[in-house]
């Protein structure tokens, strides 16, 4: 018989996850990173109920995207990849030319992407770079958290959204001085790009991490058939067939 009824009887599914009671599908988009654990049971229009133990992670996992490798001078885009998803990242100067990546790996703060041919291979008040998140974005990848480094004292940074590649947008963030510390990404996902520009001397695009759901697979196996035997046993001594 097909199944009719869905439930948690115990546990709970991570936050922003539901269970369709009729369809058995769970939906939705993790919000908390987690250890869960729930047990759900179904049950079909004669009764019969069977139950299944889920442990998950919260059907999500934490990814970071490295900018500061590779190093060395790069081209006007470079692409990396984390998790089968890919992030962009593009250099332009202030007047929108396309202008070559540089990866700074000098230990401490001094990490991240900058602009090749600056004075320390930084973004400058007359670079920026823009970051296209797009697939994240498709993903349903949540909660960023972006990296600025190289932030000295009497340095500082501006971050921009925008729809646009070369166009630095909408100013979300303004003389920020948040040095290699994560801090969250504002107005995401309401767009595309991501610009980092400094407002005072050189940064670096150090890393950005999301949240990334991942698919959960649920068995529910029906309980072991029970049989009966009805009718009478007879006993054959001479195995020729008569009583």
């Amino acid at each position: 018989m097909p199944y009719t009824n869905y439930a948690i009887v115990s546990g709970s599914l991570p936050a922003g996850l539901t269970l369709n009671p009729t369809t058995g599908t769970i939906s939705g988009t993790p919000t908390t990173a987690g250890a869960f654990s729930f047990t759900a049971q179904v049950s079909d229009s004669a009764g019969a109920k069977a139950l299944a133990t889920c442990s998950s992670s919260g059907c999500s996992s934490v990814a970071t995207w490295d900018f500061s490798t590779p190093s060395g001078v790069r081209g006007t885009s470079q692409a990396y990849t984390v998790n089968g998803l890919t992030i962009t990242a593009y250099g332009f100067t202030n007047v929108s030319t396309p202008a070559a990546l540089y990866g700074k790996n000098e230990g401490d703060d001094e990490v991240g992407l900058g602009i090749n041919g600056t004075v320390a291979n930084e973004i400058t008040t007359n670079t920026y770079i823009q970051l296209d998140l797009a697939n994240v974005i498709a993903a349903g990848a949540v909660n960023p958290m972006l990296v600025i480094g190289s932030v000295q004292a009497g340095e500082g940074f501006n971050l921009y959204g925008s729809s646009a590649l070369g166009t630095l947008g909408t100013i979300l963030i303004t003389n920020a001085i948040i040095d290699f510390t994560p801090f969250a990404m504002p107005s995401y996902p309401n767009y595309r790009f991501i610009g980092v520009r400094a407002s005072a001397v050189d940064v670096l695009l150090d890393a950005l991490s999301f949240t990334i759901p991942k698919a959960c697979t649920i068995t529910v196996a029906p309980p072991p058939c029970a049989g009966s035997i009805c009718g009478s046993l007879f006993r054959d001594c001479n195995a020729d067939g008569q009583n």
